[in-house]
């Protein structure tokens, strides 16, 4: 993941991230509270949804296809593919915070420290404290 645009350079109104994703890896489903736009560069990605009986949803992404997640709307990214795929993740300076947070952590003597397994707990911790909600849903 790399920061093309931070929000401090956007006037606290946005912030864009460019992420490669390898064959097989994704972004789980999740909610949180403010809205986030992908666009694909490279390559293809399947986003994820909710359908109105909670079942997951697949649409296909090729480079140049957006998506849109409203806030609050359930939604994840995978790489089904057998090339890597490059994307762009539009959303606000709050999605934006919860990864510099994690950053910071890992850049102090005690982030250094931790074992992968408290990385992601720490991860984890810092998303639900704002308000980024993995769900538990069943891949097909």
């Amino acid at each position: 993941m790399t920061w093309k645009v931070k929000a401090e350079e956007a006037g606290h109104v946005f912030s864009v991230y460019k992420m490669t994703m390898e064959p097989g890896h994704s972004i789980p489903i999740h909610v949180h509270p403010f809205p986030e736009f992908f666009y694909v560069l490279e390559g293809q990605v399947d986003a994820m949804g909710l359908d109105a009986d909670g079942h997951l949803t697949w649409t296909s992404l090729q480079a140049g296809e957006c998506a849109n997640a409203p806030s609050t709307a359930a939604h994840g990214l995978k790489n089904r593919s057998s090339e890597p795929a490059t994307f762009l993740s539009v959303s606000t300076i709050e999605h934006e915070a919860s990864f510099n947070e994690y950053q910071a952590l890992l850049r102090t003597e005690r982030g250094r420290a931790m074992s992968d397994a408290q990385k992601s707990e720490a991860l984890m911790n810092i998303f639900a404290e704002h308000k980024i909600v993995f769900l538990d849903v069943p891949e097909p």
